[in-house]
């Protein structure tokens, strides 16, 4: 089947480039033919003198015909006829100088060789097929008989023999001539499909080659990232063991006193250290997760914060001072937040291993020219001059088993650094004495006009008490942790709700069939059914019960995929309470216009 397949469109091709080529030779030889034909009206005076008219007469006549083949070639007519306009053309040149013959003498004339000379020409220069050769030829030849038909006795007779053998014999050389035309036109259309295909595998197997090398590089990228969290896990220990300590050592002093003051001190002690707990997590599962390329406009100080938080623990052990350099009102990049925070940690740990113990850290950023020049600079051993230009090659390095040292390195963080901000059409350059210290300084291009404008907020602060909604509503909250499940039902009752409470999927599943609620906030993750068994049984509900999900998980898409299953709302732990207000506002002005 696929042979067939081929060799019909290997044919549709051939008759589709033919006829194309027929259309323009017929356009080309009917113009000619219409000059050439009344110009040889010379040869007629010279030697057919007597029958000068009557030639004349034929040859206008034939001059006529080619003419009108060229008007209706050059119509739409020729799209679809020009073969017939071929024979046509080239049959009636030869039946001319036929009857030319038949009035100066039959077989014996001298105007034989033109008819000869019609299917020479006429061969030559029209891409026919061998039926329609076969058929103009015929033509020829029986207006050849016909006129030499009077003249078949004596002398005659034998000048025809002769004529017609050499006629027929011109015609089947250029028979045989549009045979091996048409064999080496499809010849090279076969060539131009293999060459196709050919060239459709090879895009295929770039195609995968590109997509297995795009595989293989976020696979090495993540590893290096995975390398790096393995270096600031000792770092990220030592402070939450510290964070934790202020809370239990502020906890306990509370507990001993006994007293307002300390209670109070002690509750805003344990939330200020929550929060920096939950921000060194997130920055941690930022930088460690599979980063998905998508980008949007950071803040560029709040970012490098971000990385500093990773390793600040360790640097105040190696008594490392960090400076920071930051204008007020610094433009937004447009990037991906984890690409960016993997190059700022990979290279303040290479700072970090360069300085040793003390030293100093100096990052800032600057608008110069249309780009924001961000610098990072220590004060450590520096690079060798000659290491200069290698230190972008991937797996150079000097450390780890591959460059004789104790500090572990794989040789790829630069080489994933250069990649990273080459994808974000910025530069990188480097600056190095040995004993001095080491600048790198990054040109990220600042994002055109047109691109979604973001506003950078200041963080909210707690509110001290909240004013009931103007609508009081029903709402069922389920979490398998009871202290979470508590505490969002006393802020809901806070705000003039009615609040049911769940502690697991299926007392929740039995809630929802006996009572309608006007809002469910679910945890995801809980033994048994997961909360995505709730949002599928609100959903079911006619009309649909809006469902608020909350979550520990740092899936990357986590988000826009319970969204896309119909949650109202997705809220990560942890969350401040400004962050569930917010969410809860929101649905209360939406519930009050009738569109929750």
């Amino acid at each position: 089947m696929r042979i067939e397949a081929d060799s019909l469109q290997l044919k549709e091709m051939y008759e589709k480039e033919r006829q194309a080529k027929m259309r323009q030779a017929v356009s080309i030889g009917s113009i000619i033919g219409c000059l050439l034909v009344p110009l040889f009206g010379i040869l007629d005076y010279l030697v057919a003198r007597p029958f000068l008219n009557t030639l004349l007469a034929i040859r206008f006549v034939c001059s006529l015909g080619l003419f009108i083949i060229y008007f209706l070639n050059r119509s739409k007519l020729g799209e679809k006829y020009s073969s017939y306009f071929a024979i046509y053309g080239v049959a009636s040149v030869g039946i001319a100088i036929a009857l030319m013959t038949y009035f100066l003498g039959g077989p014996e004339s001298r105007y034989y060789a033109g008819i000869n000379l019609a299917v020479i020409v006429g061969g030559l220069l029209m891409p026919m097929t061998i039926l329609e050769g076969i058929i103009t030829f015929t033509i020829i030849y029986a207006s050849f008989i016909a006129v030499s038909y009077p003249y078949l006795h004596g002398q005659a007779l034998l000048a025809f023999y002769c004529d017609t053998f050499f006629l027929i014999a011109t015609m089947v050389i250029v028979l045989v001539g549009f045979r091996f035309k048409e064999k080496v036109a499809l010849q090279e259309i076969q060539s131009r499909l293999r060459l196709m295909e050919a060239q459709k595998q090879l895009e295929k197997h770039t195609e995968n080659l590109e997509k297995a090398v795009r595989q293989r590089t976020a696979s090495l990228v993540h590893s290096e990232r995975m390398a790096a969290v393995g270096q600031l896990a000792a770092g990220i220990s030592h402070e939450f063991n510290n964070i934790l300590t202020v809370i239990i050592a502020h906890g306990e002093l509370a507990k001993l006193d006994n007293t307002k003051e300390s209670l109070a001190k002690a509750v805003e002690i344990a939330i200020e250290s929550a929060k920096r707990a939950s921000e060194i997590a997130r920055n941690l599962l930022t930088f460690s997760r599979q980063s998905s390329h998508e980008r949007h406009y950071i803040n560029l100080q709040k970012c490098c914060e971000s990385a500093l938080s990773l390793m600040e623990s360790s640097f105040k052990k190696a008594n490392i001072e960090i400076k920071k350099n930051f204008p007020p009102h610094l433009p937004p990049v447009w990037a991906s937040e984890t690409e960016l925070q993997q190059v700022l940690v990979n290279i303040i740990i290479n700072a970090f291993h360069a300085m040793g113990e003390g030293g100093v850290l100096e990052i800032g950023a600057k608008e110069i020219d249309g780009e924001v020049a961000l610098s990072i600079s220590d004060t450590g051993c520096g690079i060798p001059r000659e290491n200069l230009e290698k230190i972008f090659e991937p797996f150079f390095t000097t450390k780890g088993v591959w460059g004789d040292s104790d500090v572990p390195g794989s040789g790829l963080g630069l080489s994933v650094v250069h990649g990273i901000v080459s994808s974000l059409g910025g530069r990188i350059a480097v600056e190095s004495t040995v004993n001095e210290g080491t600048c790198f300084t990054i040109f990220i291009p600042i994002p055109p006009e047109g691109l979604e404008k973001v506003t950078y907020l200041a963080d909210s602060t707690v509110p001290t008490h909240f004013d009931h909604a103007a609508k009081s509503l029903k709402i069922l909250v389920v979490d398998d942790e009871r202290e979470i499940a508590e505490g969002i039902t006393k802020l809901l009752r806070a705000r003039g709700h009615e609040v049911t409470s769940a502690n697991n999927s299926s007392e929740a599943l039995e809630k929802l069939e006996q009572e309608r609620y006007d809002l469910v906030i679910t945890d995801l993750l809980m033994p048994g059914l997961s909360g995505e068994h709730i949002l599928a049984r609100c959903q079911r509900f006619n009309p649909p019960i809006p469902c608020m999900v909350i979550t520990g998980a740092a899936k990357p898409g986590l988000t826009e995929e319970l969204l896309g299953l119909g949650a109202f709302a997705c809220l990560h732990k942890p969350f401040t309470i400004i962050d569930l207000v917010n969410i809860i506002l929101r649905f209360e002005k939406n519930f009050q216009h009738g569109n929750p």
